[in-house]
């Protein structure tokens, strides 16, 4: 313990020279920034009447789009969208799968 309470000083600033010589902050910021908007394009992709199996599909594809995303990146944007949204993804992608096969069924 002691020993890494002498180098935590030097493993410090190494960190921070790494992080400042990548560029870390601004390429972490911009990775934030498109995961958030991979969200928002689901949802907007979501909000959009499909009456078609072929429409539920489309937004299927774009929420499935989202497990592209590293898993860390996935967790923290999912928690950003929940906080501005009252239904999560799969249910609406669910009841557009409802309403589609409902009007199906009608016709």
């Amino acid at each position: 313990m002691e020993l890494g309470i002498e180098l935590l000083p030097g493993y410090l600033a190494e960190c921070d020279r790494v992080k400042r010589g990548s560029n870390y902050r601004a390429v972490n910021a911009a990775r934030t920034r498109a995961a958030d908007r991979m969200f928002e394009f689901a949802r907007e992709v979501l909000a959009a009447p499909s009456v078609t199996l072929d429409g539920v599909a489309i937004k299927a594809r774009a929420v499935a789009a989202l497990r592209l995303l590293r898993s860390y990146e996935r967790r923290w944007s999912n928690i950003a969208d929940i906080g501005l949204h009252e239904q999560n993804m799969a249910a609406l992608l669910g009841q557009a799968l409802v309403d589609v096969l409902t009007t199906k069924h009608l016709d």
